[in-house]
């Protein structure tokens, strides 16, 4: 764990470049933007966050990481589709145009018990060399990373949900309870594929 005085030195460091994150937040929203509406793709909306300063220091004060500068996930931002499989494009996008340091891709095989597959997908990326080098605007945000996530609308709708109920609960919930929960999330996962095979003959006829 940090000292006091070592997690002071990473909210005062977070506070003089909190700005900075907000702008590499708007700049990664604005390029997916740009891309998207190039390419005529229709999605539901694309924002942009920036790690609010409670939350930094939440995540400094437990632990969780002993270099701030280091943490990925200070500039967010999320791409909503309508169906499944935009999420694909959105990926190839993603993986065409920034350099992508890791990504959590759902795999329904390694999934065991009452756990659910029903999630979305998640890039932590940073500009590429190519970008920064030949962008003056880009230069400041060289090495600084960035989380990029997919959902579909209702992927969207669970996740916050689950997060809300499940997540950011301060006592255990009941396995019964969870096992309900992730019942719904398996019906949702079906409306979610169903949705997508109407949009593919939709758009063949």
């Amino acid at each position: 764990m940090l000292s006091d005085d070592e997690i002071y030195e990473c909210v005062e460091w977070y506070d003089e470049n909190f700005e900075l994150y907000e702008k590499l937040s708007k700049k990664v929203e604005d390029i997916l933007h740009d891309i998207i509406k190039e390419r005529k793709m229709n999605v539901h909306n694309i924002t942009s966050r920036t790690k609010k300063r409670e939350d930094f220091y939440k995540k400094i004060s437990k632990g969780i990481t002993y270099d701030a500068k280091e943490m990925q996930d200070l500039s967010g931002i999320k791409v909503i589709c309508f169906v499944k499989s935009d999420v694909d494009k959105i990926q190839k996008i993603i993986e065409d145009t920034f350099r992508v340091i890791k990504r959590k891709i759902p795999n329904y095989g390694e999934l065991e018990g009452d756990m659910s597959g029903y999630s979305h997908n998640q890039y932590i990326c940073k500009f590429t060399n190519e970008r920064i080098t030949f962008s003056e605007d880009l230069k400041k945000f060289k090495n600084k990373f960035f989380e990029i996530q997919i959902r579909t609308i209702l992927q969207n709708a669970w996740d916050e949900i689950e997060h809300d109920d499940v997540y950011k609960n301060n006592f255990e919930i009941k396995s019964e309870l969870k096992r309900r929960f992730f019942l719904v999330s398996n019906v949702l996962e079906s409306v979610d594929d169903e949705l997508d095979n109407l949009h593919s003959q939709i758009e063949h006829e």
